[in-house]
């Protein structure tokens, strides 16, 4: 099956790569990116067996834009009882909070969102997905895991 894949990346934003531990969580930014939208265009194979284009796009609220995340966790401590809440993520930009956006839809781009479980074990890779302001894309941005600063 031909397969074609596009996903517009666009700008990076100036949060801090980074790698921090909370509650005997570790948490290790990977890559951080500014998306205007996301678009897939690809070859798909149909249950008669014939070959059929596919296009999707996702596009964020008006005077919005999107901010993905690529982030791992990974629990340090084996006595640690905490378990991990894949939604306690809340990115502050400029003096306004933006939490983490529904992203499961991500999986339909090829992109891997974050575990959506409360999970008390292991090591985790995974998206985080956030709709910010335009005017703001380009503003100094920090992320929070209960109201912990991860820097």
């Amino acid at each position: 099956m031909n397969k074609i894949f596009f996903l517009f990346l666009c700008f990076f934003t100036s949060l801090p790569v980074f790698s921090n531990e909370i509650n005997g969580w570790h948490f290790n930014l990977l890559s951080k990116s500014i998306q205007d939208s996301f678009y897939l265009n690809e070859d798909m194979k149909t249950y008669t067996g014939e070959i059929e284009r596919m296009e999707m796009k996702k596009e964020p609220k008006e005077g919005f834009v999107y901010i993905l995340l690529k982030i791992q966790i990974q629990q340090k401590d084996n006595d640690n009882q905490q378990a991990f809440d894949p939604f306690a993520f809340v990115l502050k930009v400029d003096n306004s909070e933006f939490f983490r956006q529904d992203d499961y839809f991500l999986i339909d781009y090829h992109i891997k969102p974050i575990t959506h479980l409360s999970v008390r074990h292991g090591t985790y890779t995974g998206h985080l997905l956030f709709e910010v302001p335009q005017s703001l894309k380009n503003e100094p941005a920090t992320l929070f895991y209960h109201h912990q600063k991860i820097e």
